[in-house]
Formats: structure tokens, C-alpha cells, sequence
């Protein structure tokens, strides 16, 4: 029965009066009212609950409410108490108590999950007891169960039947308990029905209620692969199993009651999941066997397929409410979860919703394969083929990255991110195209997101794409058997040369090997003449603001920490060779022009490269060229706001860029990384396709005042220390107050 909350001051009958302070708050039932009160002896806040007429049925309803409570809260604290109760039975109080859900908040959708179903459990073994006395509750409903010390309490037995009293206050056909919890029966023929059998339905739906937040229910039964109510909808409970707390709902909720369990079964059953629902290998096995009684009626064969594409669908649209049974591995790499399965509008096609993607692919066979262990079952989409699109430039070996401008129609993908056909052109998209990778061909395997097979790394690769059927079910065998062993013995084999060598493992001749410098090649390279590398002349030193110099990192990898701390580095010197572990001196080769250093830092990388490249000792990423810088004049210009939104916006986002600061005072956008050689500031890389830059980005005034500002804080600290800044973060700073202090640090600004 719903209650409605009415916030103003009313007058408590007089001998409630007398023990009660007048309350500010009542609800309102359908034959009382119940009052927020305060006890003057103690000053407990309580419920009173004050009957608004006694005569007839109503009366004698009142007065068995108080027995059963009174009696059976002092035998369970799962009921809540009785305290005091008036003259002739008029009124009672109870102390007072939160909804169900009150805390709701703190807990996360797991936790509430397994909270709920411990609370209702002990419920439930609280209504078997009752039931075995022949006490029926018969008003079972989110209400009416409240959170008291932490846990849930069972009230308001205003229905309640009992059968030491004959009389059942039945009212003939009338129907009988709360609306959105109501057994059928109750509603058609309440005074023949089993109101043990209709406590149990209720429970079933305020079990549901509880876990989707939402007291409205559901119609008829639940059924476990109806995605309009399944608990997992909405991305709810992650991948927490919910399997074995669907049975019971599907079981409770039956519309013959005599096809439902008692309520020491129902406490039972929850008291399962909670021990399994996080043990892995026992959730998907129940997992499992709910997808068995879905796909094969509980018969599962050893492998079943379906070619019929509405069937694939419809199979596969099984596992999106399956959290814990949908991951799927690409026969090109990578896995994702699926979100929904629905139909193309290219003929033949379906398009797969994942975490991250859309994927179109043309059904050929979809394979299940079936294991005892529910774990090792798995699904095959085996995709026919496609031909390929023309005039698209986002391909991978068997899949295109396009854009579905409109229904069944592909476009490029290139400038997508920007809502543009072409980046230079600015066309904009239709507002309801989508990007989309549509597949020529592959495989699909979609296993349990925690089973075995998915925690083997190597697995990522798509090798199950390069495999027949049968290959593919001979290497879950093995897996399968793999498994056994570990979950019997506790040691896992994975790692093992048995399972490496199994028709998937990587050959020993395809395993990448890693190269390193031996001490020989390190000293050929000391030898080395880059004469030729270097360039002549450079601009005089009074024209420049840095001195550059070329380092050779990798020559000396145990002592690389030392030199770092020492400044000490492999310089090229006047005489064309790196020498080992100097600082820069007179002898040291140095040049004028950030242009110049750049391009002797790339000869003499090629010249490294072309040489080692194709000998048995290959040059690895040990070994590294970069140049180093000392400030020798700072810069007499400073960048404007204007200048930044004029670098950013000339840029192209169609290529790697960053953001810096040179020698000059200059700001500029660089394409690329970090390069050769270093600025005075720089900014992370912005990475290409990002917006950062370039006519498509935001340029809000909020966002350009924290730029030039954290800009021009790394400027000024350049200009104090002659060290290169870092800009890892945007914050906001006083540019009026920093444009000073530059000021005075370089003498004046132009």
C-alpha cells in the first residue's frame, strides 16, 4: 500500500500523548496513520502507529498485527520490535527505522548486490519459520522492509494471516496484498490460494526491485533473457554473475505457485550464489547454464550452427545481457566487450556494438562449441566475405575504417573526428553518420571475459583467426586440460613447453630477438670518422642565442646514471670521433644554428643506421644521437596571446605536433615529437586527429588564458635557470604580473 508523506503538525490520541512528544511528521495508510515521534522517558525517536478505526474487520486486523509483532520481534531481530502498545490495543510504537535503501549510495553496484541478497536471505529463513508456525505476511514489499542496526527488518504485518486464529478476514474474492508485489492468485481467488506460495512471489519481485532500483516491477514471471528486465541491463553489476539469483527470480515468480520454492529453498539458493559469485570458474559455470536452457532447451550439443543471420542475432544478442560471457577477440587483434547486435543496412550485414566500436561484417556460420565446464564453451563468427572499398585510406589487412554517412553508405573516415567530409574542404557530416570498421573477412571468437582462455596474453594476437574449427576446438581441448590441472592441483601450466608448443604457440624461428651492443661494436663506433656528417661554418655566436652540441647516448650503459649526475656524455669533437664520458671544451664540435644541429644529428643516425643495419650485430634502440644545448643570450622577444591562437589555428591536426618556445622568444607549432634537439619550453605532443590544433579546434578564451599563462610561466623559468621547461599541465597565472618579471629579465620587450 502506498504511502503518501504529509509534512504538518498533528495531535496524537491522548494516552499516546501522555509517553509521546507531539510529532511534526505522519503517513498516511489505507486504516492508520503512523507518526515520527519522540518518547519523553528516554527520548528514543519512534513509529507510532495509530489505527483510525476499530470496529469490525479492522479492529481485529489491528489487534493480530500487534500479536504477531509483538510475539515474534522478541524472538528475531529480523522483525522490528514492539515497544509499547496502548490501551484496548488502538496504537503501538516501534523504534524508528531508514527505507531499505537508504545507504544506497555508498555502496558500489557489486556490493549492493551481495548486501541485498544476504538480507534478503535471512528474511527469507525468517518467513520459513513463520510459515512452519502457519504465519503468513501476505504485504511483502520494498516498504515494508526496513534498514534497522545495518540490516533489514520485516513490518507492517496488517495482512498478516494466522492460522491459530480461524478467522481469515478475508473479504470473499476480494484481492489481496500490495499492488506491484501481488501474487496471481491473490488477485483471482486470495481466500483458497496458499499464502505461503504468494509470501514467496512477493519476495521474488522485491528481490528485483532491490537490485534495478525500481519499485514499479514487472509483469508476469521474470524471465532471464527478456533484455527489457534482465538485471544487467544498462551496464548494471559489471561483470558480477547474476545467473543463479535469475534462477530463483524466474523460479519464484512462477505463475503456478506450486512450481515454486518454499522459502527455505529461496534463502537456500541465495545463499549459493553468495558463496560462488566470486570464484570465477563456478559463476560462468552458471553462467553457462543459463545460456544452455536459452540456446538448447538444458540439451545442449557438442557443437551447434547457425547460418540463419535473424538466428545469429538473435544468439548473439543472448550474450550482450551475459556480462561475464561476451568478450570478444578480433581475427585482426584486440578484444572488446559486445553492447548490442542489431542489423545493417548493407544486405546480408550486421553491425556489432562494442565498448569501443562498430563493426560491420557479413555472417557466414556462427559455431558454439560446448564443454561440460562452462568456462571452455565459446562462440565462433565465422564472417563471409566482402569486397573492399575504393577511395578509402584507413585500411587494415582485413578491415576498413569508413564512415556510414547514411544508412548502407560508406564514405572516408579521414577527417570524421573533425564532422567533416574533408579536412581542407569542411563539408559537414550528417549529424546521424557514424565511423564504423567494416570487415572483408575473420573470424570472431567470443569466450567468458574470466575464463582461462582469456587470461592467456598471447591470445590477443588473433591466431584464432589463421586456424580451422577444428584446430581451434583441439587448442581449447588443451586449454580445457591445461585448466583441470590448475584448478586441481593449484599450479598453473600456462607457461609451460607442453602448452608453448601447441599448434598456437609462437615458433621458436618467429620469436623476435632483442639485440644488444656488445662492447666490440661500442668501441667500432668510438673509431668512426662523421666528418662527413658535419657541416661547415654556422652563424657567429654574437647571432645566437644557444650553443649546440652532438651527444651519442648507449656507448657506456653502465654508466649512463653516473654521466647523467656528472654531466658528463659521448660529445662529438672538432676531430670528427665521439669521444667517451666528457664535458663539452674547446675541443668540443659545436654549432649556431638549431637548423644545422638538426641535420648533423640525422646524418650521423643514417650513417649509424645504413652501416648496422644489415650486419649480425644490429644497432638497437641503445643506441640513441641527440643534441644538447647551453643558453649564451636570451631571446628579446616575447609572444603574444595572439601570436599563440595564430601558431595554434595555422597548424595541421592531421600530423603529430608540439607546441614550443625556441631560442628567439618565438612560439611555434613543431609537427612531430621531441626530435633531435630540444626547445627552451615545450608542451606535450599532440597527438594527430586530437583537435588540438588546427581550424577544427576549440579555442574558448578560458582554455587560451590558461595556455599562454602556463606558457609564459615556463618562459620566465627558462630565463632565470637557462634550462629547458616542461609544460605537463595548464594552469592559471597572473600574465600581467609574469609579463613584468620577463620584462626584467631580458631588458626590455619587443
Amino acid at each position: 500500500m502506498q504511502k503518501t508523506k504529509i509534512r504538518i503538525v498533528h495531535t496524537l490520541p491522548p494516552d499516546v500523548g501522555r509517553k509521546y512528544e507531539t510529532p511534526c511528521d505522519r503517513c498516511q495508510g489505507g486504516n492508520g496513520y503512523v507518526y515520527k515521534c519522540k518518547r519523553k522517558s528516554d527520548g528514543v525517536i519512534c513509529a507510532v502507529k495509530v489505527l483510525k478505526n476499530l470496529r469490525g474487520d479492522a479492529g481485529e486486523r489491528f489487534r493480530r498485527e500487534i500479536k504477531v509483532a509483538k510475539e515474534w520481534s522478541a524472538k528475531t531481530d529480523r522483525i522490528l520490535p514492539v515497544l509499547d502498545v496502548g490501551a484496548d490495543d488502538k496504537w503501538y510504537s516501534m523504534p524508528w527505522a531508514g527505507r531499505y535503501n537508504c545507504n544506497r549510495k555508498k555502496y558500489s553496484d557489486d556490493e549492493w548486490a551481495k548486501f541485498v541478497a544476504t538480507e534478503i536471505a535471512d528474511l527469507a529463513r525468517l518467513l520459513a519459520q513463520l510459515h512452519s508456525e502457519g504465519i503468513c505476511h501476505r504485504d511483502i514489499k520494498p516498504a515494508n522492509i526496513l534498514l534497522y542496526k545495518g540490516h533489514f527488518v520485516l513490518s507492517d504485518f496488517g495482512l498478516v494471516k494466522d492460522r491459530a486464529i480461524k478467522s481469515d478476514l478475508t473479504l470473499g474474492q476480494k484481492k489481496l496484498g500490495p499492488v506491484f508485489t501481488m501474487a496471481p492468485e491473490m488477485r483471482r481467488r486470495p481466500a483458497e490460494s496458499d499464502s505461503a506460495a504468494a509470501d514467496v512471489y512477493s519476495l521474488g519481485k522485491t528481490l528485483w526491485m532491490m537490485l534495478s532500483d525500481d519499485e514499479q516491477g514487472f509483469e508476469g514471471q521474470y524471465l532471464w533473457d527478456d533484455a527489457t528486465i534482465q538485471l544487467h541491463r544498462n551496464g548494471r553489476y559489471g561483470q558480477l554473475s547474476l545467473a543463479l539469483i535469475e534462477v530463483i527470480l524466474n523460479q519464484a515468480t512462477e505463475n503456478d505457485p506450486l512450481k515454486r520454492p518454499s522459502c527455505a529453498d529461496f534463502a537456500k539458493k541465495l545463499d549459493v550464489w553468495l558463496k560462488i559469485s566470486h570464484v570465477d570458474y563456478l559463476a560462468l559455470r552458471s553462467e553457462w547454464d543459463l545460456l544452455a536452457k536459452s540456446l538448447f532447451n538444458g540439451r545442449p550439443p557438442r557443437r551447434a550452427e547457425y547460418r540463419d543471420v535473424r538466428t545469429i542475432v538473435s544468439v548473439l544478442n543472448q550474450l550482450v545481457v551475459r556480462p561475464s560471457y561476451n568478450h570478444m577477440l578480433y581475427p585482426d587483434g584486440g578484444g572488446l566487450d559486445l553492447q548490442s547486435i542489431e542489423f545493417a543496412r548493407e544486405d546480408g550485414c550486421v553491425a556489432i556494438r562494442t565498448e569501443g566500436s562498430i563493426d560491420i561484417l557479413k555472417p557466414n556460420c556462427l559455431y558454439v562449441e560446448v564443454y561440460p565446464e562452462g568456462e571452455h564453451s565459446y562462440f565462433l563468427l565465422d564472417a563471409d566475405e566482402l569486397s573492399l572499398l575504393e577511395n578509402v585510406d584507413d585500411n587494415g589487412p582485413i578491415s576498413q575504417r569508413v564512415v556510414e554517412d547514411i544508412p548502407g553508405h560508406y564514405v572516408s573516415a579521414r577527417a570524421a573526428q573533425y564532422g567533416v567530409y574533408d579536412y581542407d574542404e569542411g563539408t559537414k557530416l550528417p549529424e546521424s553518420a557514424r565511423v564504423v570498421r567494416r570487415y572483408s573477412k575473420g573470424k570472431f571468437l567470443i569466450v567468458p571475459k574470466s575464463g582461462p582462455y582469456n587470461h592467456i596474453p598471447s591470445v590477443y594476437d588473433g591466431r584464432h583467426n589463421d586456424a580451422t574449427i577444428e584446430q581451434l576446438r583441439q587448442y581449447m581441448d588443451l586449454v580445457a586440460a591445461v585448466n583441470k590441472i590448475k584448478l586441481n592441483t593449484g599450479r598453473s601450466l600456462f607457461n609451460n613447453d607442453l602448452f608453448k608448443q601447441n599448434i598456437f604457440a609462437l615458433k621458436k624461428d618467429d620469436v623476435p630477438q632483442m639485440h644488444f651492443v656488445d662492447d666490440r661494436l661500442r668501441n667500432e663506433i668510438e673509431t668512426l670518422d662523421f666528418s662527413s656528417c658535419m657541416t661547415k661554418g654556422g652563424r657567429a655566436p654574437s647571432q645566437s642565442k644557444l650553443r649546440f652540441w652532438v651527444v651519442i647516448d648507449g656507448l657506456d650503459p653502465n654508466g649512463e646514471i653516473e654521466r647523467l649526475l656528472s654531466e658528463r656524455a659521448d660529445i662529438l669533437q672538432l676531430d670528427g670521433r665521439f669521444h667517451r664520458n666528457v664535458e663539452p671544451d674547446d675541443k668540443t664540435y659545436y654549432l649556431f644554428s638549431r637548423d644545422e644541429a638538426v641535420t648533423v644529428c640525422a646524418r650521423i643516425d643514417k650513417m649509424l643506421h645504413d652501416r648496422y643495419e644489415t650486419d649480425v650485430d644490429k644497432l638497437s634502440g641503445e643506441i640513441c644521437v641527440r643534441g644538447e644545448w647551453k643558453c649564451i643570450a636570451k631571446p628579446t622577444h616575447v609572444f603574444s596571446c595572439a601570436e599563440l591562437e595564430a601558431k595554434l589555428k595555422e597548424a595541421d591536426d592531421r600530423k603529430d605536433n608540439r607546441l614550443v618556445i625556441d631560442e628567439n622568444g618565438e612560439v611555434d607549432v613543431v609537427p612531430g615529437g621531441f626530435g633531435y634537439i630540444r626547445y627552451p619550453v615545450e608542451n606535450e605532443t599532440y597527438s594527430a586527429g586530437g583537435m588540438y590544433v588546427g581550424k577544427y579546434a576549440d579555442y574558448a578564451k578560458e582554455r587560451m588564458d590558461e595556455l599562454y599563462g602556463s606558457l609564459l610561466n615556463a618562459f620566465l623559468c627558462y630565463l632565470q635557470t637557462g634550462r629547458s621547461q616542461f609544460v605537463d599541465m595548464l594552469l592559471s597565472y597572473d600574465e600581467e604580473q609574469l609579463l613584468k618579471m620577463i620584462n626584467l629579465e631580458i631588458g626590455g620587450c619587443k
